[in-house]
């Protein structure tokens, strides 16, 4: 059994990091397209803001739930935020912890964080 599509409202795409050099010859990390136009519920779980030196920043801790397993730990969602309708946000989102919740392969259940600096 998988989640139906009633629960999965939004499409996010899964970033993979892929390993180029510079022109300098240095190694540098890329993110690419690893899954496009994935299913998902985006849910933000959490989040804080704090005021440092005189600069602030923004933590928010996001669930991801879909019904796709080929999702890494090390990988990234991008995700398009229409909360505001005329308005809407791309928003890069770093996989902390990703859980195939239920075991067999019933869906995952994926914690990412996005930090604003």
């Amino acid at each position: 059994m998988t989640l139906g599509s009633h629960i999965l409202d939004t499409t996010i795409t899964v970033k993979r990091s892929t390993l180029d050099h510079d022109s300098g010859g240095s190694p540098r990390s890329l993110w690419a397209d690893h899954l496009a136009n994935v299913e998902a519920r985006v849910h933000q779980v959490g989040g804080f803001e704090s005021v440092r030196g005189g600069g602030e920043s923004a933590r928010r801790t996001w669930m991801v739930f879909t019904n796709i397993h080929d999702i890494a730990g090390d990988d990234r969602i991008e995700w398009v935020d229409y909360m505001i309708p005329d308005q809407p946000r791309t928003r890069t989102l770093d996989i902390q912890s990703v859980v195939n919740a239920h075991g067999r392969g019933h869906h995952l259940e994926i914690e990412c964080e996005e930090t604003d600096a």
